[in-house]
């Protein structure tokens, strides 16, 4: 997958003395809106609800846990096998504490 890919490309680039690529990418499943907001001269196509905003917290974990992706309980329980739990965790405005995976 890309993921491994980019693990590839990042072995070309240290042996060339250069930095890695980093990334992160945050997976969650729920309800949204999305649509076109703006302008004429500024029209943007964009998305909004708790579950993007979920989505976005869960991805920047990923920075300080160390891992490229994560994935909520809600995503990880729509697949199949792959991935492991790291763990539950505070996301800043949601209640609950919650479970999150990596393929990692």
């Amino acid at each position: 997958g890309a993921l491994d890919q980019l693990e590839k490309f990042n072995g070309i680039r240290k042996k060339q003395g250069k930095i890695p690529i980093l990334f992160g990418i945050g997976l969650h499943v729920g309800r949204l809106i999305y649509g076109n907001v703006g302008t004429v001269d500024r029209l943007e196509f964009t998305v909004i609800g708790m579950a993007v905003n979920q989505a976005e917290r869960i991805e920047r974990l990923t920075k300080k846990l160390g891992v490229s992706l994560l994935i909520s309980c809600e995503f990880a329980n729509n697949i199949t096998g792959g991935v492991k739990s790291i763990g539950a965790f505070q996301l800043q405005g949601i209640n609950q504490m919650q479970e999150l995976f990596t393929n990692e």
